[in-house]
């Protein structure tokens, strides 16, 4: 078990992701991730912070995964859908200290 919330013996960075859809390369055995947005990044990325700010300061460590992989719809560079949006949540969350 796992308590979320607070520090584990062990080392754990959370990662967030804008978007994921490997099925053009992994077909059936693909994993997609439905209805991304900047949003919903925004939560996700709010909770990675709030679950890292219990560890010292050289374990408050998050990865965003986002390769710029546009076949698999992994990526943080601006597009004609969403904008700058997930890069303006990276620095809105940033500059809000995760609040």
């Amino acid at each position: 078990y796992i308590d979320l919330d607070g520090a584990v013996d062990l080392d754990f960075f959370p990662c967030v992701m804008p978007n994921w859809d490997n099925t053009p390369r992994a077909g059936i055995f693909g994993h997609v991730f439905q209805d991304p947005s900047p949003e919903t990044f925004k939560v996700h990325l709010k909770q990675a912070l709030h679950r890292v700010s219990v560890n010292a300061p050289e374990h408050q460590i998050i990865i965003i995964k986002s390769w710029n992989e546009w076949a698999e719809g992994n990526y943080l560079e601006p597009d004609q859908r969403f904008g700058h949006g997930f890069l303006e949540v990276i620095q809105q969350v940033l500059e809000s200290n995760g609040e």
